[in-house]
């Protein structure tokens, strides 16, 4: 593969204002994606009750094919002895990696994909505390039968929880009221980006600390206040003001709302959500707003993702070697072209690398017309080139890229430099995706077509917006598991 010449792309051309113009029309605005709800403590209970038997279960059924002929007690006393410490230790790490906190699921098959990932972390510290004392080691192959019971187990009840909470959650309706000026509420609205089971009642009062100037904190100045009066009559059930009232006036509206079944927030149009996250802190009788860098963009998780780069990037081209010296052959043979294709895209921080990729489309494809916007039908792309592509072979040599460092497994999808020009005009949080390396697959590969209009660029920007504020190990786990499946159905059919 080091022989093989790899051209790099045509250089940008000026383009002309209109077409840029014209792109930039196209791109619609970045709806924030809903954040995953939280479980109750009755969804937690299930869940954990559910995973538990599916953990007993499985652990039964692998000490029963270990044990072969021996006898029942023989089993039951195998199994007692290690069902304790496998679940012990897959709850802990189902705790630990949030699977009773929420899902990220966003349909049943997601649900396992997520518990896969989930059990196969679970197994890591099993065997290494197998090692570390011989006296509690049980059957590696026992281990290893519980693990493939599990998956289909704890995959199969999480999938039908999933789809039993979503029936429940689409007939729920919410109603809320956004209190304040006309221009703020409608700036807390689009910010909000409610679902559509939530029905959203504007107050507009302008402004709403002047119903309280001149009265005194107390329950009759609260529930004689038209925009509360108005409220109460709608039965909202969650109260949004886009102005903070005066201090000695909160305690009071908590209490008053309290008794009507209301919660009440403030959605104050300076504070939107950006690469950050916000802590609420007490100091003194000041209320701080601690801004601090998301998980994603810490020293610890940047550890994490090399290391998990490094071992993932170096197992798929190994394995990937044989299809890929066939890849590149089949290439060659086709129209005596380069092999690799060598594309600028921008990087971690803005910078530029050289992204390979096997090579899809005829020598020189861009020679003419400059960079253009992939369509589903490109006369440019060749009969093997629509294969790779549909099958994703085309991405396999952007394991080198990973090894390199300029690229990660999971991450947002980099882009050209002449797009990211026009994009980061349009889209005002678009320089934020390049906190962390660009990936092969990430959130909004999976979630999003592959080949997506100009008019899907500020929906894909929320996606990847939404990598970053929830990034986990298991996060990344998962859509790595959910990619390799995916891409062997796709190249097998």
């Amino acid at each position: 593969m080091a022989a093989m010449v790899i051209p790099k792309e045509s250089p940008d051309p000026n383009a002309s204002t209109a077409t840029r113009d014209l792109l930039e029309r196209q791109i619609s605005t970045a709806k924030p994606q809903q954040k995953p709800a939280s479980f109750s403590r009755s969804s937690v209970a299930v869940l954990a009750g559910a995973d538990v038997c599916m953990f007993l279960i499985s652990t039964y059924l692998a000490a029963s094919i270990v044990q072969g002929t021996e006898s029942v007690s023989d089993t039951y006393y195998v199994f007692s002895h290690t069902a304790i410490i496998f679940i012990a230790i897959w709850l802990v790490t189902f705790q630990r990696l949030g699977l009773y906190r929420c899902t990220f699921a966003l349909s049943t098959k997601d649900e396992v994909y997520y518990s896969t990932a989930a059990l196969c972390i679970g197994v890591v510290p099993q065997l290494m505390l197998f090692t570390l004392l011989p006296a509690v080691s049980t059957s590696r192959l026992m281990l290893l039968l519980s693990l493939a019971f599990a998956v289909v187990g704890v995959g199969s009840v999480r999938a039908a929880l999933h789809a039993m909470r979503s029936t429940v959650f689409a007939s729920r309706t919410e109603c809320v009221a956004v209190v304040g000026c006309k221009d703020r509420v409608e700036a807390a609205i689009q910010s909000l980006n409610f679902p559509p089971s939530c029905s959203v009642f504007q107050l507009i009062i302008d402004p709403v600390e002047s119903t309280f100037s001149n009265n005194v904190a107390n329950e009759t100045t609260i529930t004689s206040a038209d925009w509360f009066v108005r409220a109460v009559s709608h039965g909202c059930q969650r109260l949004l003001l886009t102005e903070l009232l005066p201090p000695d006036f909160i305690p009071v509206l908590v209490s008053v709302a309290q008794r009507y079944s209301m919660d009440i927030a403030f959605a104050l149009p300076r504070v939107v959500s950006h690469a950050y996250s916000l802590d609420l802190r007490l100091q003194g009788q000041q209320a701080l707003l601690v801004p601090r860098s998301l998980r994603a963009c810490t020293p610890l998780a940047g550890f994490l993702k090399r290391v998990l780069d490094i071992v993932v990037a170096s197992t798929a081209l190994a394995v990937a070697a044989l299809p890929m010296c066939i890849i590149a052959l089949a290439i060659k043979l086709g129209d005596k072209g380069p092999v690799l294709y060598a594309q600028t895209r921008v990087g971690q921080f803005g910078k530029p690398f050289e992204m390979l990729k096997f090579r899809s489309m005829s020598t020189n494809a861009e020679a003419e017309c400059g960079p253009v916007w992939v369509r589903p039908e490109d006369t440019r792309v060749t009969r093997l080139g629509r294969f790779l592509r549909r099958s994703s072979l085309d991405e396999l040599p952007q394991f080198i890229n990973v090894l390199r460092g300029e690229m990660s497994v999971v991450g947002p999808r980099p882009e050209r430099p002449y797009f990211v020009e026009v994009f980061r005009r349009t889209l005002p949080r678009y320089d934020e995706r390049h906190f962390v390396r660009p990936g092969i697959t990430g959130w909004s590969q999976l979630h999003m077509a592959r080949t997506l209009r100009e008019s899907d660029i500020g929906e894909k920007l929320s996606y990847d917006l939404f990598y970053l504020e929830n990034w986990s190990l298991l996060l990344d786990l998962s859509l790595i598991f959910k990619t390799a499946t995916e891409v062997f159905f796709a190249s097998a059919r």
